[in-house]
């Protein structure tokens, strides 16, 4: 069995790992944070090294271990990961092989070639600007006179995030501490909670959810300021680069990665902690069911406390999930929703985040209920538009059945 050593810290670097295993290599998946490591399923075949490592340490490993060949799946702007590694595949004399996200364009967007070039700009304009670039160049930002008050920053859900943040100036409302990649709705959300007007964002990609951003932007009239990639790189697309190891069938893109089970809910006990916009839609649709809800949130709208089994205003605390058969966490905090699916994930709980496909178990889809048929309609957390359109039109389509079968 072939050994292979994956740098992992993508969406396709995880769906690489995932595709090899399936198809009998050896896969040793390195990620840079414990974080990372968690996003991967369990995989017969599958190894996950959950450590940052420098170029040689990656040197010894690669003379360590017979790995026939090492690919390197990091982010697009990790310059400094990727030139470790090809180094260290030069001196251990191991194939390097480069999964280069493909790019995508943005019309009516600004340009620019860093992060440095990108505050220059802003600094000869006017209202609040949303960045999403990570927390690496956020000092570049920070020398901006009214930085603390008009800037508010997306970053990943680490207490050094939160503490680079905290020491560039920024604190409380302006630091939105989430795992990506985000929807449409996500993304306007913020946006318009920000009252932004700038989005400062790198170009990610259509795994990073670059196009949701834009989409959310455009609807806001808000303007997007894109860092480009730092230089043009060469190497394969995903499915290239499962073609170079003998994978001719259709890659995880292609598949589907849900398959919709109905399962019986009767009596089942689903906690839904938070009442906001989307935990009262799902609340409403779920009350459709004979499940038994149970509501947890600091206020609960009258229209729900009618709909729900059980309702209490207070603080959460993680341990209520314990003898929940379904845990939905929709609150507007962020570490809290993630705390709830850690703590579920370890309980073996079914678990939906609302506000981070990458932290869901299960998707929760558009529902059409017409007696006796129950449609659900799902994109596996993305196409978000399509769903809306397409359960439309299911919707439209059992009722004209109904009205004929009477």
């Amino acid at each position: 069995m072939a050994k292979l050593l994956v740098f992992a810290g993508t969406t396709e670097g995880r769906e690489l790992a995932q595709a090899l295993c399936r198809h009998g290599f050896e896969v040793v998946a390195s990620t840079a944070t414990e974080y990372g490591a968690q996003l991967f399923p369990e995989s017969d075949g599958l190894t996950v090294w959950p450590h940052r490592m420098t170029e040689q340490q990656m040197t010894d490993r690669l003379l360590d271990e017979p790995f026939e060949a090492v690919i390197d799946a990091t982010h697009p702007y990790a310059q400094e990961a990727t030139r470790n590694i090809r180094n260290a595949c030069l001196k251990a004399g191991v194939p390097y092989y480069r999964l280069v996200r493909e790019e995508e364009a943005a019309e009516d967007a600004v340009y620019l070639s860093s992060s440095r070039e990108a505050a220059e700009y802003l600094a000869g304009t006017s209202g609040a600007v949303f960045l999403t670039t990570g927390t690496k160049e956020l000092k570049l930002f920070s020398v901006l006179p009214d930085f603390a008050e008009r800037f508010y920053a997306r970053v990943l859900p680490f207490e050094e995030s939160i503490r680079a943040c905290t020491e560039c100036g920024l604190t409380g409302k302006h630091i939105f501490a989430m795992q990506g990649p985000f929807s449409r709705e996500m993304n306007r959300a913020m946006l318009s909670q920000t009252e932004a007007a700038y989005l400062v964002t790198k170009s990610s990609g259509k795994a990073g959810g670059f196009s949701e951003k834009l989409q959310a932007a455009k609807e806001l009239g808000v303007t997007v300021l894109v860092i480009g990639r730092p230089e043009q790189e060469e190497g394969y697309s995903l499915p290239e680069l499962l073609a170079r190891f003998g994978i001719e069938e259709p890659c995880r893109e292609e598949k589907q990665d849900y398959f919709p089970f109905y399962l019986p809910v009767r009596n089942q006990r689903v906690l839904i902690v938070g009442a906001g916009r989307i935990a009262c839609r799902r609340i409403k649709t779920l009350s459709r069911f004979s499940c038994r809800l149970i509501v947890r949130a600091l206020a609960v709208p009258e229209e729900i406390r009618e709909l729900a089994e059980e309702w209490q205003e207070s603080a959460f605390e993680v341990s209520e999930c314990n003898g929940m058969d379904y845990v939905l966490a929709a609150t507007d905090d962020p570490q809290l929703n993630h705390e709830i699916v850690s703590y579920c994930r370890k309980r073996k709980i079914p678990v939906n985040r609302a506000d981070s496909k990458e932290e869901c178990d299960f998707y929760f889809p558009a529902v059409i209920v017409e007696e006796p048929l129950v449609v659900s309609v799902c994109a596996g957390g993305k196409g978000h538009h399509q769903v809306k359109r397409a359960a439309d039109y299911f919707r439209r389509t059992a009722r004209l059945w109904k009205e004929r079968e009477r």
